[in-house]
């Protein structure tokens, strides 16, 4: 969040709970792509997972209220939330995209 007043209102909830960031689900610590994403795959050894869609496109829980505050607003196709909050991904871990325009097309 960053184009408003409510933003000191949201970093104060931040920093009065850091743990949150690394050790909730609900963390809601958005990252972002260079270009668009069509999927993200977290990797580490012969593990591989794709993130579920409900840590794609700022997870789809932002109502038009809360986007007027966040610059993800104007980024949602390439934003992403990482599993840092899960201790099973070791810090090394690799987050791999598949951007839209490298997305194979279907045959008609």
């Amino acid at each position: 969040m960053s184009n408003s007043s409510p933003i000191f209102g949201w970093l104060s909830d931040a920093l009065g709970s850091a743990d949150q960031v690394c050790t909730s689900a609900d963390g809601n610590y958005l990252f972002f792509a260079d270009r668009p994403l069509f999927a993200v795959t977290v990797r580490h050894g012969a593990r591989a997972d794709v993130l579920p869609f409900s840590m794609l496109y700022a997870g789809g829980r932002l109502t038009a209220a809360d986007l007027r505050f966040c610059d993800c607003q104007v980024l949602l196709e390439r934003s992403y939330y990482a599993p840092i909050f899960d201790p099973a991904w070791p810090d090394d871990s690799i987050v791999e995209f598949a951007y839209m325009q490298d997305a194979p097309v279907a045959a008609p």
